[in-house]
């Protein structure tokens, strides 16, 4: 029986944050629409973009560095095994 009801709590928690996550977008995009609506409200809005988008570009850039160098430093020997050690860049660019 334990079993079942721990299925069940998982199952009710899932649910209710899935529920939490649809109802926030739901609020973000109804702000975002009124905002839209409201002329003096769009200045805000555009530098709320541009800081979250544009700004945010230099830690994607430097994220994607690492998991880079992560990847080709495991992938490496696997791929000099099989001797294909030229590849080894496009594959990681890919």
């Amino acid at each position: 029986m334990n079993l079942v009801a721990n299925i069940g709590y998982r199952t009710v928690r899932n649910v209710t944050g899935f529920g939490d996550f649809c109802r926030f977008c739901g609020q973000t995009f109804a702000w975002v629409l009124q905002s839209a609506i409201r002329r003096r409200n769009l200045r805000p809005l555009f530098l709320q973009f541009y800081h979250v988008g544009t700004l945010s570009v230099p830690v994607v850039m430097i994220t994607g560095l690492f998991v880079g160098m992560v990847l080709a430093v495991q992938t490496a020997q696997q791929f000099k095994a099989i001797g294909l050690e030229a590849k080894l860049g496009a594959i990681i660019n890919l």
